[in-house]
């Protein structure tokens, strides 16, 4: 119970933080299992489509699971099938950029992208 609470109130506190964030893409196409970790929180929840990606955001296909994201600036991603990505804020240098995210680490599996 103890850790429940202390989960939620962490939750509440960078919940505004999260929302604070700019929009860095939106999800256009979603099928089979996948979830965003938003802010690489502990907790996934469903991908649903329509649903805005901020900088931080993890997501997480499975086994039969795709998504299709459309980035700020025009870029289209296709996750494929049991894939693990994270939207980052920063590039390998520490720059950040003004498309709302700066690189896209990538922990398992397979990314499409078509760059604009």
């Amino acid at each position: 119970m103890r850790a429940s609470l202390l989960t939620l109130m962490a939750l509440a506190l960078t919940a505004p933080a999260l929302a604070a964030s700019p929009v860095a893409g939106v999800v256009t196409s979603v099928s089979g299992k996948a979830a965003v970790y938003a802010g690489g929180a502990g907790l996934g929840e469903p991908l649903k489509l329509a649903e805005p990606l901020h900088a931080g955001d993890r997501i997480k296909t499975g086994a039969n699971g795709r998504v299709v994201l459309v980035l700020s600036d025009g870029t289209r991603l296709n996750v494929n099938d049991n894939t693990d990505i994270t939207l980052r804020a920063k590039n390998s240098e520490g720059k950040t950029s003004p498309r709302g995210i700066a690189s896209i680490k990538i922990v398992l599996g397979e990314l499409w992208a078509k760059v604009t």
